[in-house]
């Protein structure tokens, strides 16, 4: 097994994509530019703050079509401005794929 640095249980892997999102309350989608993804979660950018806590639909569009979009669940751990405040830095924790 290859050691590493990471104290988390899976490796971020930059990856920067199209994104969106649809918010639980009024069904809106949503659209935002991701930063990096791990095994068990993604951090996203995105001009919709988002309350921690709240499940959403998530997916991820890579530019490369020979890879398939993910499509998950996704619980929002923290939504934070960035220094636009326009735009809102957001971790969420991957609950389940969905097809």
């Amino acid at each position: 097994m290859k050691k590493h640095d990471e104290k988390r249980d899976y490796i971020r892997m930059t990856a920067e994509c199209e994104v969106s999102f649809t918010d639980p309350e009024s069904s809106l989608r949503h659209h935002g530019l991701s930063k990096n993804l791990s095994g068990k979660g993604i951090l996203f950018e995105t001009s919709k703050a988002v309350e921690a806590g709240t499940l959403v639909e998530l997916t991820v569009s890579p530019e490369n079509t020979s890879t398939p979009p993910l499509h998950a669940l996704v619980e929002i751990v923290r939504s934070t401005p960035t220094a636009d405040p326009t735009i809102f830095s957001v971790a969420a924790s991957i609950k389940e794929i969905l097809p």
